[in-house]
């Protein structure tokens, strides 16, 4: 047991880079199955994935 924690403790330096390297592979992964799940649900919706977003028009209000 001892010598696996000074084993571990000598990867020390390289650590933070693996552990960054594997934290931002797991993001960028999450980011493109969330655009996939939304692209299928406004392909399921009927709605053209690849247009333009475009704000709704905005209802002027009468003065009371």
């Amino acid at each position: 047991m001892e010598n696996f924690i000074d084993r571990f403790f000598a990867l020390g330096g390289l650590l933070v880079p693996i552990v960054a390297i594997i934290v931002g592979g797991v993001i960028a992964i999450v980011k493109m199955i969330h655009a996939h799940e939304e692209r299928i649900a406004k392909i399921e919706r009927g709605m053209d994935p690849d247009a333009p977003w475009q704000q709704p028009p905005q209802q002027q209000q009468q003065p009371r």
